[in-house]
């Protein structure tokens, strides 16, 4: 296996900058916010990560990926609607 050059060393620093710093906001975005309110902006990954391996990798999901995010998102959806009929804010 052949050594990473500067080039590559440089990159992977970045790279694991970006990581950290994204990790940073997310810890402190739930210090600050309750897990209710930031559950939907955690679906958008499933976008992100189609729309990047689209455009990086030419790659778009098969059947049973689009299926598991159709459950995931519905899921989540369920969950939301259960907790505002809980609350008595469903129908408002």
């Amino acid at each position: 296996m052949a050594r990473a050059g500067p080039q590559r060393l440089a990159a992977d620093g970045a790279d694991r900058g970006a990581v950290g710093l994204g990790h940073y906001c997310i810890i402190h975005a739930f210090q600050r916010a309750p897990a209710s309110l930031l559950a939907p902006f955690t679906f958008t990954q499933l976008l992100w990560a189609t729309l990047l391996g689209y455009g990086v990798f030419g790659d778009l999901p098969d059947g049973w990926t689009l299926a598991g995010a159709l459950i995931i998102v519905a899921s989540g959806l369920y969950v939301f609607y259960r907790e505002s009929v809980l609350r008595g804010d469903a129908g408002a």
